[in-house]
């Protein structure tokens, strides 16, 4: 064999077992932290407590929601994180998991910005090429071009050197739902861009309570209301919609921003979209299927409690699975 044809051979090599392993992963503080319950509501009963854990899906609220979850949790229950893991390797039965879901187009935007502006993502793609990395100023600067790389990678860019060591962002939520593997920030195999969305539903519908980003507060409050264990109370101290304006007019919330700049879809071309639309097809159709299953449980809260956590007017009628 001729010395270029062995480079090449060993390239193979090196490609193949850099898509075998995990790719590199970030853990957050929250993560390696048991939130205890604080809640009084309802007198804690020892036989009674329940260990709940977090699904993390980075880039969805998830550290923010582990710190603030002890004051939505009632004395003797916990909530720990699964240090970023997917749904597969999540300890616990799956009645008793939380997982928050996010709009997949500003799911993706979030990403690049994680890499770009964060100590961590600035740390793992050094050395790389990843896009905008040196244009802080506009964060949308260096997008397009990240946008582009993952559309058009051979592979849908397997393995953590194909996408600058940070996110991969083909359909990450339903990646999260359904990859075995341990880790899901990237893609270690071909069909792991495009997940299978019938086991990505099956997956989300045994989660026992299924929150999402742009309802932080009410999703929140639906981890009290399963934490209060079927005393069909909620307190209006915490959840209600006075409560919920007191806590972000007086910031009493949590907000982790990882020093990503304040940002929005809405700043973005049509082309831009395109591209993003074009990564989360799959992450599209689970989410709106999220949607369906969070309505539906406010809606049982609703009625249970009198409590509307999304402030809505009374005649709004039941979303359907």
């Amino acid at each position: 064999m001729t010395m270029p044809r062995v480079v090449a051979a060993l390239g193979l090599v090196f490609a193949a077992g850099s898509a075998l392993r995990d790719p590199p992963r970030r853990l957050s503080a929250q993560d390696g932290t048991l939130w205890n319950g604080t809640d009084v509501t309802v007198p804690w009963r020892m036989n009674k407590s329940t260990a709940f854990n977090f699904i993390h899906i980075p880039k969805c609220a998830g550290s923010s929601f582990l710190q603030d979850s002890g004051r939505f949790l009632r004395v003797g229950d916990t909530l720990r994180g699964n240090s970023e893991r997917s749904f597969a390797h999540t300890l616990g039965h799956a009645r008793d998991m939380v997982v928050l879901l996010r709009d997949p187009m500003e799911h993706v935007y979030s990403q690049f910005l994680e890499c770009k502006y964060d100590k961590w993502g600035k740390r793992v793609t050094r050395g790389t090429e990843f896009p905008g990395r040196w244009s802080m100023n506009d964060p949308k600067e260096g997008f397009g071009d990240w946008l582009a790389h993952f559309v058009h990678a051979p592979d849908h860019a397997t393995g953590a050197p194909m996408m600058f060591k940070c996110y991969n962002p083909w359909n990450m939520q339903a990646r999260y739902l359904t990859q075995t593997n341990r880790w899901s920030h990237g893609i270690v195999k071909h069909d792991d861009a495009l997940p299978s969305l019938k086991i990505a539903v099956a997956n989300l519908e045994k989660v026992g309570i299924v929150g999402l980003t742009e309802h932080y507060d009410a999703s929140l409050c639906l981890l009290l209301f399963r934490s209060l264990d079927a005393a069909n109370v909620l307190p209006r101290s915490k959840c209600s919609c006075v409560a919920f304006l007191e806590r972000r007019s007086k910031k009493l919330g949590t907000y982790i921003t990882h020093r990503v700049p304040v940002h929005s879809v809405t700043s973005l071309d049509a082309d831009t979209l395109a591209m993003i639309s074009t990564l989360v097809q799959v992450d599209m159709r689970l989410y709106e299927h999220a949607r369906r299953l969070f309505y539906n449980e406010v809606d049982r809260v609703r009625n249970a409690t009198g409590v509307d956590l999304l402030c809505r007017s009374p005649d709004r009628t039941t979303v359907t699975a």
